[in-house]
């Protein structure tokens, strides 16, 4: 009868620590932004190279730059009805998309820079310059689209990383 007792008491212990472990790896995985091992450093080669880090979006990111790259438009069957989505802005899409996934430290010192937006305020003619503007002014199309690509490889599109479910059958 003992060793019935050992064998559950055993056992039980062997759940909590695959628990434990499947809690833990959970709670990792949800915190891909902050790991450091996963961010991707960006080196722009202009006139004078700069360079910023970059980590993975979330669904949720994503969704909303496209959101924010998106006007909500008159219904053209009456104005009585709710605005519909217009056509997305795809330029302003890849700069949000690159200002969301640059790490915040990078934020703070290029596209949020108060000295930078300053200078940019004149050169470009703005009354207010938004971290985007600033992205958009540095930037070439080509390296945003560049620099895209790898954010969305960080985030898991296009990449090795896929999930394969005979993979977790066969546990």
């Amino acid at each position: 009868m003992k060793e019935v007792e050992v064998k559950q008491e055993m056992e039980k212990d062997e759940i909590l620590s695959n628990e434990n472990s499947l809690l833990d790896a959970l709670l990792d995985a949800a915190d891909f932004a902050a790991d450091e091992d996963s961010w991707r450093t960006i080196k722009v080669e202009n006139r004078k190279p700069f360079s910023f880090r970059v980590h993975a979006l979330s669904e949720e990111d994503i969704e909303q730059c496209r959101k924010d790259a998106t006007p909500m438009v008159r219904n053209p069957q009456g104005k009585r009805l709710p605005k519909i989505e217009g056509e997305t802005d795809y330029v302003k899409l890849r700069s949000l998309k690159i200002y969301r996934a640059t790490v915040r430290e990078d934020q703070e010192k290029l596209w949020n820079n108060p000295q930078l937006q300053a200078q940019f305020k004149g050169k470009l003619g703005l009354v207010v310059v938004q971290p985007t503007d600033i992205i958009d002014a540095v930037l070439k199309a080509g390296q945003k689209s560049q620099i895209c690509d790898i954010i969305d490889e960080l985030s898991g599109f296009d990449s090795d990383d896929e999930i394969k479910a005979e993979d977790y059958a066969k546990n």
